[in-house]
This record gives C-alpha cells, structure tokens and sequence, in this order.
C-alpha cells in the first residue's frame, strides 16, 4: 500500500488570511449599488457587515470590554458597525487588505474568530447578491468543523 506524500496543514491564521484575501478581491469589485444591498445578516446592508466583520480588528481586551459597555452587551455588535458603516466602499476594501493577517480580537484562538466570521459573513454577502463561490474544501471542512453544532440540525460526518 502506498503512502500518500504529506501534505502541508494550514493553519486557522493561514486560512483566515486567504479568507480575508478572498474576501477583499470580491468586496472590490462591487457597485455601489450592491454595497448598499440587504444582506443575509437581518437588517444589515453589505456595507454594514462588512463594517462588522473589520470592527473587530484592532480591539484588545480593553477596547473590547469598552465596546461591550458603550452597547450594553447586547448591542456590541451594533457600536462597531456604527463605527466603520460610515467608510467608503474604498476604504473598506483598503481595510481589509491592510489586515490580511487577523489581529487583535479577530486573532485570538490561532485566528479561528477571523476565519469562521470572515467565512459566514463571505456567504452572508455572496448569496444576497446571487454571485456564488465554492469555498476552498480544507477552509470549509475547518469552519464547519469550528461552528457550534445547532440542536434543531443533524450533522453526519463521513
């Protein structure tokens, strides 16, 4: 029986890195019309979750105790949004290449927070513009692998 050759695993920073590179190429080439398109993220535009997905970037510990302050928890989400949804299309775009590698709270544990939401909000994005991708099968078997399985779905496994 032969072996096969040992492939080179990614990394979730590495993933995550290719995810927000993906990501950065399709969000430049949007209209702006479809920048201010709803998204799957209930009442969320494709700027405004975008603006999530990069308000998170530059927060440590203590902006994100400040963050979940200023939003009373609950609302957290919604402050970054806030935040970053008055950028431009351009500068969003600029953003996220300019944070290809996760840092801040996106980093934390091995960048799995930057991979798996960057992932998802990539779809949330995609498929209410009806422009669909195939996700790279190492990618999607390593968020998939990450989301929390919800009760009401089955989820077999080869």
């Amino acid at each position: 029986m032969s072996e096969r050759p040992q492939e080179k695993t990614a990394t979730l920073m590495d993933m995550a890195r290719a995810e927000r590179s993906d990501l950065a190429a399709f969000l430049a080439t949007l209209t702006p019309e479809q920048w201010e398109e709803w998204s799957l993220c209930t009442r969320w535009r494709v700027r405004e979750v975008v603006a999530h997905v990069i308000s998170y970037e530059d927060l440590g510990p203590w902006g994100l105790l400040a963050r979940f302050a200023k939003g009373r928890i609950v609302h957290a989400n919604q402050v970054g949004v806030e935040d970053f949804a008055v950028l431009s299309p351009e500068q969003m775009v600029a953003y996220v290449q300019a944070h290809l590698v996760p840092r801040g709270l996106t980093s934390w544990f091995g960048g799995m927070i930057a991979l798996v939401d960057g992932t998802i909000h990539h779809q949330d994005i995609r498929r209410t513009l009806d422009r669909p991708r195939q996700i790279p099968p190492e990618r999607l078997r390593r968020v998939l692998d990450l989301v929390p399985p919800n009760g009401r779905c089955r989820r077999s496994r080869p």
